[in-house]
């Protein structure tokens, strides 16, 4: 797991990208994400303890796992459907540490919610350079605006 300033640059590089070459799709994905990303930051009270479920980071998973599965639905593109998986295998390291309390290790429970990041910031970037591989080579934009 690399260190959160690491991630928060290649957010910000995924999420540029996505705003400058992707379609409304991956621009509204890259910002749902970054607001999560943010969002998640800023909810978590004792970032280094963990040792219970924080609920502000419970409801901003539950939240981003709602529009990324509703956008999914929406649109016309296959890599939102693996977004949105990223997002509830995030939501559900949180299930783990319900159910299992203590015995989870606290560094178990961090990875179980923070390792899906990344392959969601792959997925936009993938997402994006497909999107404008396709866009280069049809010259119109397939996708539905909604």
């Amino acid at each position: 797991m690399l260190p959160w300033p690491i991630y928060y640059a290649l957010l910000i590089m995924c999420s540029t990208y996505a705003l400058l070459k992707g379609g409304s799709p991956e621009r509204v994905w890259a910002l749902v994400l970054a607001a999560a990303s943010v969002s998640s930051f800023a909810v978590v009270a004792h970032p280094r303890n963990l040792y219970t479920v924080e609920p502000g980071l419970f409801l901003v998973d539950a939240a981003m796992l709602i529009a990324f599965a509703v956008l999914a639905l929406r649109v016309d593109r296959f890599w939102p459907i693996w977004i949105s998986a990223f997002a509830g295998l995030g939501l559900l390291g949180h299930l783990g540490r319900w159910s299992l309390g203590p015995e989870l290790d606290r560094r178990a429970y961090i990875i179980s919610i923070v390792v899906w990041s990344y392959p969601m910031l792959a997925a936009i970037a993938i997402g994006t350079f497909n999107h404008h591989r396709r866009i280069a080579n049809t010259s119109d934009d397939p996708a539905p605006s909604g």
